[in-house]
């Protein structure tokens, strides 16, 4: 669903999330408000340009939605980063006047260090957040961010959303080049903020793979699965250990479940549509393969029918060796790559 009015920004997409998140039909609403972002991650894939989508268009996308039936689903907010938009507020308060009641937002964390505007967002209905947070190292930070001094800020926003007692926090952690070594270590610096809490209302973690857009427009920042397979096993450990639910591996951004040693505890309860799979002998696709692609082995993989496999680009980079079938047929597997220290 696009707006085309004189910003010519998309201003709402639906997408089937396979479980993952969004309504209780198993899509999930985006409503993007803006594209600018304080922040300028190489691997994002919503291009930048600074521009609002027109108010007058976010009402045409709420119309259209309220048309769809979607009223009585919950909406994600996102951006560019929504709550750099002024008007984020009042287009919450415009939502609410066709209906709508139950909102997401897609955000860093950086401006709900703000005094008030997270208090602000839950009194209007928002009370799922899905922050970005890729590292707990300052420096890293920066660089994987591509912002200057938003660390401090970034940290104190996440950890006001799990102490404010009313928000389902879930934080999304995109695993690059620089931070898929220090993936342990991010678990416990998560683990550690929401120590003094309740089990039950600590965060979640959903760690995703850099998409094809991200492949294509930052190649250097994409990491062979083979090399952050034993630091996201020692990380899903990790968060079992802090009490914090780790998402099921289901998506396109989702690593194929074989790459964990324990795979039946986080693979998808239901089926991706396989049309849209290639299948290769060998560890390395056909040159200009693309969509979603497999080995042919990944065939006797209990897994195969609710897994995407990975992109085409992301194969085109690093092959298919990463994919382990035989590690989905086995209960359990423990490698000496398991005991490496990050």
């Amino acid at each position: 669903m696009t707006s085309k009015g004189s910003s010519r920004e998309i201003s709402a997409e639906i997408h089937r999330t396979h479980g993952l998140r969004g309504g209780s039909d198993g899509l999930e609403r985006i409503l993007r408000i803006t594209s600018a972002c304080n922040q300028r991650c190489p691997f994002c894939f919503v291009l930048a340009t600074g521009k609002a989508v027109d108010t007058a268009d976010i009402e045409r996308a709420l119309d259209a939605l309220v048309e769809s039936g979607a009223r009585s689903q919950e909406i994600t907010i996102s951006g560019g980063e929504p709550t750099a938009d002024p008007r984020l507020p009042r287009i919450i308060e415009l939502a609410r006047q066709k209906g709508f009641r139950r909102f997401a937002l897609q955000t860093n964390g950086v401006f709900l260090a703000r005094p008030g505007l997270m208090e602000a967002l839950v009194k209007l209905g928002v009370r799922t957040y899905m922050v970005s947070f890729h590292s707990h190292k300052p420096g890293f930070y920066d660089r994987i961010t591509g912002s200057r001094r938003q660390y401090r800020l970034a940290v104190a926003g996440l950890s006001r959303l799990i102490h404010s007692g009313r928000c389902r926090v879930c934080v999304n952690i995109v695993v690059n080049e620089w931070n898929y070594r220090d993936l342990p270590g991010l678990a416990g610096f998560i683990g550690g903020l929401s120590a003094d809490i309740p089990r039950r209302r600590r965060p979640s973690v959903f760690f995703s793979m850099i998409n094809d857009s991200g492949h294509d427009k930052a190649p250097s920042w994409a990491v062979d699965l083979s090399r952050v397979a034993p630091f996201l096993r020692r990380a899903v450990e990790r968060c079992r250990r802090e009490s914090i639910r780790v998402h099921r591996f289901m998506g396109e951004s989702s690593f194929p479940v074989c790459l964990l040693s324990r795979p039946a505890r986080y693979a998808p309860l239901g089926s991706f549509p396989q049309e849209r799979i290639r299948y290769f002998e060998g560890i390395r696709p056909d040159p200009g393969a693309v969509g979603r692609v497999k080995r042919s082995s990944c065939r006797r993989c209990p897994y195969d029918s609710r897994c995407p496999g990975v992109s085409a680009r992301y194969a085109d980079l690093f092959g298919l060796g990463a994919l382990s079938p035989e590690r989905g047929s086995l209960p359990h597997i423990c490698t000496m790559r398991d005991e490496v220290d990050p």
